[in-house]
């Protein structure tokens, strides 16, 4: 089971897309590894067929710097 995380000072956060924080990261190079890693359990947990819900990198600006998933 994936739970929350409270937000935390990291400037690259992993998130989904309603908002939920996953977790962050000092670079974001760790954050996008958590990303996918966050997609790779979300699959194992789900069966392979499930479609992948949207999961993003965002910088400390709020901007996305990576995504994954199709919503």
């Amino acid at each position: 089971m994936i739970e929350a995380v409270d937000q935390t000072v990291h400037p690259f956060m992993v998130k989904t897309e309603d908002g939920t924080v996953l977790g962050g990261s000092y670079d974001n190079i760790s954050a996008v590894t958590i990303m996918c890693c966050s997609a790779q359990l979300y699959a194992i947990q789900t069966g392979s067929g499930a479609p992948l819900p949207v999961i993003t990198v965002e910088d400390s600006t709020g901007a996305v710097i990576a995504q994954l998933g199709s919503g």
